[in-house]
């Protein structure tokens, strides 16, 4: 019995657990197709004191530098919405299509200047324009000083969130999971039902018996062995 039971809260958990996996398999199938991919472009600059700096004074400027206000008012200038028109015209796609971001590094004069778009040759086009047109302004609003590119957006576009792969995978585990516990649950409960019937049904008494010679009448086993027999008086 108990073996028996076992095999069935096995049976159950397993399917349903089946039954999880394939759902969540589908649905992070059909969820990842609806996502439409983006891919993002990347760009490094260095804030570096002007050329026009006379060496003796320069000291004084990287300090200033190193401060990280130059480089963070330089990061805003860069990150303004303005540049978007003329970059979605170079990409050839809708403004609505990119997203710009800059921000300075920390203790660092670097700031990472990002596009997104959704086609890697649009956020790589879109971002070329963006430096081309907002480097300058960029770094003579800060200050005296200018901005390097230290790595070009050209080869850096990759794509943004999660890979088709991982979210299929994530759901398809998800579904598994949810589907085994419901299946443990599910035959937990019936085995606690079987074990309720099986206590509530009443017992079986089998009281032997057997015929006694005397006046042919049924006798009980459990009679008492000096128990009188009567006989016809003559």
């Amino acid at each position: 019995m108990n073996r028996t039971l076992l095999a069935r809260t096995w049976l159950i958990a397993t399917a349903l657990a089946a039954i999880g996996l394939v759902a969540g398999g589908l649905a992070g199938t059909a969820l990842a197709g609806r996502e439409p991919q983006r891919y993002t472009a990347e760009a490094t600059l260095a804030m570096l004191p002007s050329q026009q700096v006379p060496v003796t004074q320069a000291p004084g400027f990287w300090e200033v530098l190193s401060r990280g206000q130059a480089t963070r008012s330089a990061a805003i200038m860069l990150a303004d919405g303005k540049w978007l028109g003329d970059a979605a015209a170079a990409a050839g796609v809708p403004e609505s299509q990119l997203s710009l971001q800059a921000g300075a590094i920390a203790d660092t004069t670097l700031i990472d200047v990002m596009m997104r778009a959704d086609t890697a040759q649009a956020a790589e086009a879109a971002l070329d324009k963006v430096l081309a047109d907002a480097v300058i302004p960029a770094a003579t609003a800060a200050g005296p000083f200018r901005l390097e590119v230290v790595s070009a957006p050209g080869g850096s576009a990759k794509t943004t969130g999660p890979a088709k792969i991982q979210v299929v995978g994530a759901l398809a585990i998800a579904g598994l999971l949810v589907g085994g516990g419901l299946g443990l649950l599910v035959s937990r409960s019936v085995q606690k039902n079987l074990n309720r019937q099986a206590a509530a049904a009443p017992g079986r008494r089998h009281t032997p018996t057997s015929v006694a010679a005397t006046n042919g009448r049924p006798v009980t086993l459990g009679e008492p062995e000096n128990s009188a027999v009567s006989t016809p008086s003559r």
